[in-house]
């Protein structure tokens, strides 16, 4: 019960507390005269008898009450006091039944009895012991003495925390006031311009090499399916057949034609095999070959054309047209046609054409000191 890994820590800053004590008790009125001190604090009175028969039964249930899980009005802390006395008068906190109470309420207890010189039971099983009941008050609502200073110290911290997150933001909007980019817009624009100029070679080169590379091997698979052009295959063996025949009739006799007849027999089981039914499937490879030839390079020039499409698109969208129309201008001197890049280009006195949009402006230059961006 006195083991003091067992007792709770107190609270920084209890909003409520609850004082178990004696109605008309003095040590009521040290008490409240500590926390009056502080009128934002509520406080509530739990009366019990401190001393005499039963007081020791009925200290213990306001504790059950107050520490028990199922309180209807929970406090943050709670205060059990009671003012100086003999050993007698103050025995009711020795009983077991309390120090049980104080040992097991969930809700830290501060317990303020007697003198300093006094020690109870429930003063050792209590999770502070104070030796006064003024000092159990000034311990409970030690940190709220301090919490103006605190609350200065947090605001201060708060206050230069902000000013260097301003002076931090200041700093970058400076520097990007520096930046090129706001100076000197229209470089920025010609940056992109030459890119997309480069760019536009690139993908010209890239196509007309595939296509060069596309035509080549067509040339190659019309050269192929020449050389094995049906009509060249059948005049070749219709001379190799005719070749043979001569060479059969000069060597024809009895024997050559009795096996020449039965090379006839067979040649007709295998009709099937015949050149002309041979070439007749090529044929028809052939033609199933061109068929995907050319389905193969109508996709090739589909792909190419959605890819220039696509890169065409991107090009007009980044066109010094379309850069005047979001609002940007372009202005030359009207005599000599040049760019005006910086002050310096136009003199005073000069005319000077602005071309927008829609349209352009003229003017006459009269000042050369002009704002800077974001003045």
């Amino acid at each position: 019960l006195f083991d003091a890994e067992r007792k709770k820590p107190l609270p920084a800053f209890p909003a409520r507390m609850a004082i178990v004590t004696s109605r008309g008790a003095a040590a009521l009125f040290d008490v409240l005269k500590v926390l009056g001190r502080y009128p934002f604090i509520r406080i509530a009175l739990f009366p019990v008898t401190v001393q005499g028969d039963g007081a020791g039964t009925r200290i213990a249930d306001a504790l059950k009450v107050l520490g028990g899980a199922k309180a209807a009005w929970k406090p943050d802390v709670i205060l059990l006091v009671r003012g100086g006395g003999s050993r007698e008068d103050l025995w009711a906190f020795n009983e077991e039944a309390v120090v049980r109470a104080v040992a097991a309420s969930r809700v830290p207890v501060i317990t303020g009895i007697g003198h300093e010189i006094d020690v109870s039971l429930a003063d050792l099983a209590a999770d502070h012991h104070a030796h006064t009941p003024t000092e159990a008050a000034q311990v409970a609502a030690a940190r709220w003495r301090g919490a103006r200073e605190e609350i200065d110290l947090h605001a201060l911290g708060l206050r230069r925390g902000v000013r260097r997150k301003v002076d931090e933001a200041r700093q970058w909007l400076s520097a990007l006031e520096r930046h090129e980019t706001f100076r000197r817009p229209a470089d920025r624009v010609h940056h992109f311009l030459q890119l997309i100029d480069h760019r536009h070679r690139r993908l010209q080169s890239s196509i007309r090499t595939r296509l060069q590379t596309a035509q080549k091997r067509i040339g190659l698979l019309e050269q192929r399916l020449n050389r094995n052009n049906p009509d060249a295959a059948i005049l070749r063996r219709r001379t190799a057949v005719e070749q043979m025949v001569q060479r059969l009739s000069r060597a024809m006799n009895t024997g050559v034609r009795r096996r020449l007849d039965r090379l006839v027999e067979s040649a007709g089981r295998i009709r099937e095999f015949h050149p002309r039914h041979r070439l007749k499937l090529a044929g028809q490879q052939l033609v199933r070959a061109d068929e995907r030839l050319r389905a193969s390079l109508r996709a090739i020039c589909d792909r190419r054309l959605a890819a220039i499409s696509s890169a065409d698109a991107l090009l007009q969208a980044v066109a010094p047209q379309r850069v005047l129309a979001r609002g940007f201008s372009i202005t030359t001197v009207k005599k000599t046609g040049q760019l005006v890049r910086n002050p310096a280009d136009a003199a005073p006195g000069a005319r000077i054409v602005t071309r927008l949009a829609d349209g352009s402006i003229e003017s006459t230059v009269e000042d050369l000191d002009r704002p800077k961006l974001f003045e």
